[in-house]
């Protein structure tokens, strides 16, 4: 999980630096809303790995 965000930076860097942090918040924000959702209403174990990495798709501009 922390190889996946520290992955991501790299990349939501880069749509920082071309987009603009308004635009990079605006697209991966939700998806880490959703991705949190989804971990609250997993229905079972199975689906709870499911939640961390889209979440760490969301939160990682702001890092």
């Amino acid at each position: 999980m922390y190889r996946c965000i520290g992955t991501l930076q790299r990349f939501m860097g880069v749509g920082i630096d071309l987009q603009g942090a308004r635009r990079t918040l605006c697209a991966a924000v939700p998806l880490a809303i959703r991705a949190a959702a989804l971990s609250a209403l997993a229905p079972g174990f199975g689906a709870l790995p499911w939640g961390p990495v889209p979440m760490d798709v969301g939160c990682a501009p702001a890092f």
